[in-house]
């Protein structure tokens, strides 16, 4: 039986303290400790494996996770993202993804995400956005923007999941 107290590999450190900034910290490194080991030990072929019935390959999950973390920190900073273009030439293209193109890029992004985050301020995050993306979203501060699409990446964390165990190849047996 696993250790209940065991810590996890890669586990984001808790919150220092219970505040809105701490919180969003800690929960963007969670998902993306969680988005580190579910692609641990694909290959390009798994990547690009048609599942059929009209879903996601993984390749195309993990390409949308990236363009979420992308919106994330273009509505925080959007001067931020001019030296990062998408998708770089080492994600391949759809139905010939490489791993390793995948997880550089989101490295990458995930300190992007870090230092853009940790430059913005509470007043900013509070604001409305001047970008104009989707007319539902016109009202809603920065803050709303960054909350829904991080809950959408740990959705997509699960999809991976679950895609891998349709390949008889679940998280933790590579």
């Amino acid at each position: 039986m696993a250790d209940p107290n065991a810590r996890y590999e890669r586990e984001a450190p808790e919150p220092a303290a219970t505040t809105m900034r701490e919180t969003i910290r800690y929960l963007f490194d969670e998902i993306e400790r969680r988005a580190y080991h579910s692609t641990k030990g694909l290959t390009d072929a798994d990547l690009n494996a048609d599942p059929g019935h009209g879903a996601m390959s993984i390749g195309a999950i993990l390409h949308h996770q990236l363009r979420l973390v992308r919106f994330i920190v273009s509505h925080m900073d959007p001067a931020a993202l001019e030296a990062y273009p998408f998708p770089p030439p080492e994600l391949g293209t759809e139905g010939d993804w490489h791993v390793e193109g995948f997880l550089a890029y989101r490295e990458t992004l995930n300190e992007l995400f870090r230092r853009v985050f940790a430059e913005v301020t509470d007043e900013r995050l509070m604001s409305k956005p001047d970008i104009k993306i989707l007319p539902a979203w016109v009202d809603f501060p920065i803050l709303m923007r960054i909350l829904r699409p991080l809950a959408d990446l740990a959705t997509h964390v699960g999809q991976v999941n679950y895609a891998r165990r349709q390949m008889d190849k679940p998280v933790g047996r590579t």
